[in-house]
């Protein structure tokens, strides 16, 4: 069993993620779906990455996708959660940007803060499904296991990250994937 298509292929091997989530994450999921039926907005505060501070991460092609369409993002706001070394130049990268881009230390992803923001993109990718929110993730195969989520979103590009971004209304998780 892998966890992931971006390790090494075995014959015979299956991706699955073993582990699932903390109930808890699913219990948040619960209570979004039945705010989404009594008022058709659950998401109100924008959309938030979080993991290690470190450019390894994926900050950088973030905040690089960020400046290259800040004109059709316009209005987006995100937040950045994490500690680690490249905290810093993370924060002054985000500075530099026309878009709102708040760096906050790290937090725990069961955080009620968390509960009413929208995507996600990193190893609390997971959590983030059960949740019911809509994950914006590069179409890469690490995350093909979460692409049977109706809502991940994927992108190959910046047009399909701009899509994905402003496409963010998330869909009830079904039994059967929760």
């Amino acid at each position: 069993i892998r966890l992931s298509a971006a390790i090494q292929d075995y014959p015979r091997s299956i991706i699955c993620n073993l582990h699932g989530v903390n109930p808890k994450f699913l219990e948040v999921g619960k209570k979004i779906f039945e705010q989404l039926q009594s008022c058709n907005r659950a998401f109100t505060k924008g959309a938030y990455y979080i993991g290690k501070m470190v450019w390894s991460k994926g900050y950088g092609e973030l905040l690089k996708l960020l400046r290259d369409h800040q004109k059709e993002l316009a209005g987006l706001e995100i937040d950045l959660y994490g500690n680690r070394e490249d905290s810093d130049q993370v924060k002054e990268a985000g500075n530099k940007l026309k878009l709102v881009v708040r760096v906050h230390p790290g937090r725990d992803h069961g955080d009620p803060l968390f509960h009413d923001t929208t995507d996600v993109v990193c190893t609390t990718t997971a959590e983030a499904l059960a949740m019911g929110k809509i994950v914006i993730c590069a179409n890469h195969p690490s995350n093909d296991f979460f692409k049977q989520f109706s809502n991940c979103r994927t992108y190959d590009d910046g047009n399909s990250f701009i899509e994905a971004t402003r496409n963010a209304e998330p869909a009830p998780l079904t039994d059967a994937l929760r």
